[in-house]
């Protein structure tokens, strides 16, 4: 028989998204319903040299009860 195992609860803290110019494809809604999956408390959008998508990710994320760390 197999035992669940409990882990303790883990966020990302470096993901780029497609506003990453150059340096990823994953779409802001996409890394958030993810990280809901997986019941992770928060994530970190951490996008090269901009932060056109900083908007977007907070309001969804604090929408979906995930903490939302901007770096």
């Amino acid at each position: 028989m197999h035992r669940r195992m409990r882990f303790a609860p883990f966020a990302h803290l470096h993901n780029h998204s497609d506003f990453s110019l150059l340096g990823a494809t994953l779409r802001v809604g996409d890394m958030l319903k993810k990280a809901a999956e997986f019941k992770q408390p928060a994530i970190a959008l951490t996008d090269y040299g901009n932060l056109f998508g900083a908007i977007e990710f907070y309001s969804k994320a604090m929408q979906m009860g995930i903490k939302p760390i901007l770096g």
